[in-house]
C-alpha cells in the first residue's frame, strides 16, 4: 500500500516521510484508490445503528468475482464510532443463510452484551444490544465470532472497524478529518487463486493455521491513498 501526499510518499505500516519505499506488489498504475468504509457516528444516528450481516459478491481482482460476506455490503462493513458516556443501541439483523454472532473486539461492556458464541443470532433473526460507552477512546474492531463459524465468516468479510472517541482524545489535537487525514486501516491476508477468494482447508490447515497469499487492505490489493501534507493519523488493525 502507498499513501501519496503531493512529492511525499508515505508506504507500508509505518509513516515514512520525504523518501518512497520501493518495495511494492504492483505497479502505481495497477493500485486503486484506497477504499474507506463509510463512517457511522451514533450521535448522528440517534444513538441506534443499524448492521445487516449478508451474503454478496465482490470483485478483488479485475474479472474474477468472489463470494464473499459483509456488514450492510457485499465484504467487510461501516466504521462505527461511539462516544465515551453515551448508551448506544446496534440493531444487528441476520440475513445469512447460517448462525452468527457480533463481537465487539475491546469493547468493555457486559457479558450478555458481547455478542460472543452464546449469543447465536439465527438466520432471520434480529438481535439488540444495548452498548454502555464507559471506556476511554480507542480504535476497536467488530467482527462474526459464531460458534465453528468464526474463522469462516471473518475470512469471508464480517468485520469491521469500531471508534471509541472523547474529550482527552478530542483535545489532543490529532488528526480527526475520517478518511482524509484520519484513515482506517483493515489488513488481512487472503489466499487467492486465479483472482478469486478461497478458504484454504486440509490437514496442515488445522495445524498451523491459513497463511494468504494476497495482503488486503479495507477488501483492496495494494491501495494507494491521497493523503495531506501534514499530519496523517493511520488506524491500524489486524483484521
Amino acid at each position: 500500500m502507498t499513501f501519496l501526499s503531493r512529492r511525499t510518499v508515505l508506504a507500508g505500516g509505518g509513516l515514512l516521510l520525504g523518501a518512497a519505499c520501493t518495495r511494492r506488489f504492483a505497479t502505481p498504475d495497477q493500485a486503486g484508490t484506497l477504499p474507506i468504509p463509510r463512517l457511522l457516528d451514533a450521535r448522528d444516528h440517534g444513538q441506534r445503528i443499524g448492521l445487516r450481516a449478508q451474503e454478496g459478491e465482490t470483485t478483488f481482482f479485475p474479472g474474477r468475482r468472489s463470494a464473499t460476506m459483509g456488514y450492510n455490503g457485499s465484504y467487510l462493513g461501516p466504521t462505527l464510532r461511539v462516544h465515551r458516556g453515551d448508551d448506544v443501541t446496534v440493531t444487528v439483523s441476520n440475513n445469512l443463510s447460517a448462525d452468527t454472532t457480533v463481537h465487539w473486539h475491546g469493547l468493555l461492556v457486559p457479558g450478555e452484551l458481547d455478542g460472543s458464541p452464546h449469543q447465536t443470532i439465527s438466520p432471520g433473526e434480529t438481535w439488540r444490544p444495548t452498548l454502555p460507552i464507559r471506556q476511554p477512546a480507542a480504535t476497536l474492531f467488530y467482527h462474526s465470532h459464531a460458534h465453528g463459524r468464526t474463522a469462516e465468516q471473518v475470512y469471508a468479510g464480517l468485520a469491521g472497524l469500531l471508534f471509541v472517541t472523547d474529550e482527552e482524545e478530542q483535545g489532543l489535537g490529532l488528526p480527526s478529518d475520517y478518511g482524509v487525514d484520519d484513515l482506517p486501516i483493515l489488513i488481512q491476508d487472503r489466499q487467492f487463486v486465479d483472482g478469486r477468494l478461497v478458504l484454504p482447508a486440509g490437514m496442515m490447515v488445522a495445524l498451523d493455521g491459513r497463511r494468504g497469499n494476497v495482503i488486503l487492505v479495507n477488501g483492496a490489493y495494494n491501495p494507494r491513498a491521497d493523503v495531506p501534507r501534514s499530519l496523517v493519523r493511520l488506524r491500524l488493525v489486524n483484521g
